[in-house]
């Protein structure tokens, strides 16, 4: 008996869905034929392809329209002496709905060296020199209370001292929710 066996470039796009978080072999198989038989494809590349080459905000790490800084971190009213670090955009709402008056640095991913994840995927040398160039007074290190979230933690507080010629206050929150890439 002949078992049906799809196309290599059907399962190549089968295993790029299934490398995102929460998704899984089954949701990777759905998206994809979704994507070849339902969608308008080439409009999906396009918007992909749009979004990939935005740009990142030069303070926070977050997605803007236009290079430079976002509407928060333009934001005269929040307090550029504190500055929360957090693993993932889902945690940037709760934070700031906390009454969180600071700034923010979104890492987008923690340190997992399981998942080949390290302080390379994660820009930590953008957020060094962000530091560097504009040194809060306190650094607040928000990450979730998962052994991924505290080797992050303990990566940056290890790390910092190195990039500062002096000390920086540091008060670390493992209270946050886990997302799913985590």
């Amino acid at each position: 008996m002949k078992y049906y066996q799809p196309a290599a470039a059907f399962r190549r796009l089968c295993d790029a869905f299934d490398q995102m978080p929460g998704i899984g072999e089954q949701g990777a198989k759905r998206m994809a034929e979704w994507l070849m038989y339902q969608s308008d494809a080439q409009a999906f590349l396009d918007t992909l392809e749009q979004a990939a080459a935005m740009p990142l905000c030069q303070c926070c790490n977050l997605v803007v329209e236009d290079a430079g800084h976002c509407p928060l971190c333009s934001d005269p009213e929040r307090d550029a002496q504190t500055l929360a670090v957090i693993a993932e955009t889902a945690q940037l709402q709760p934070l700031l709905d906390s009454g969180f008056p600071g700034q923010v640095y979104v890492l987008h991913g923690v340190l997992s060296p399981a998942r080949r994840i390290g302080p390379s995927a994660l820009r930590l040398e953008n957020f060094f020199s962000r530091v560097q160039q504009q040194p809060p007074e306190q650094l607040l290190l928000a990450l979730t209370d998962t052994v991924e979230g505290r080797a992050t933690a303990d990566y940056i507080s290890r790390s910092l001292p190195a990039q500062r010629s002096h000390s920086l206050p540091f008060t670390e929150l493992l209270t946050l929710p886990t997302t799913e890439s985590e």
